[in-house]
């Protein structure tokens, strides 16, 4: 990566998939421009980890929220998005604790 986007001017904002690689490569190349996620792929993402039809609140509400990035069209209904997401976030903080956290502290069947 680090060859290839040498070899190119810098631009002011780059959408990527979010691989470690460009991202070092962009860094280290392209301090200064801006990084933005392909929102296809973080939508892909998500439905990696919750798949379509997620067992708990928490990966069902995540996965709506995650579609939804795919239909955003303006800075408002991004702005909007994000608080919702902030919401989500603070009501299921447990979610992102590791599994074994979790047993431990008898909140499996919360998360």
């Amino acid at each position: 990566w680090i060859s290839l986007l040498s070899r190119i001017k810098e631009p002011t904002l780059v959408v990527s998939d979010g691989g470690k690689g460009f991202n070092k490569a962009l860094k280290k190349v392209w301090p200064h421009t801006k990084h933005q996620r392909c929102l296809f792929h973080v939508f892909s993402q998500v439905r990696r980890y919750t798949t379509t039809r997620p067992k708990t609140l928490a990966g069902a509400e995540l996965y709506a929220l995650s579609k939804r990035l795919l239909h955003l069209e303006t800075k408002s209904e991004a702005d909007k998005w994000i608080n919702e997401f902030l919401d989500w976030l603070r009501k299921h903080n447990k979610f992102f604790e590791p599994k074994v956290t979790r047993r431990k502290r008898g909140l499996e069947s919360n998360a």
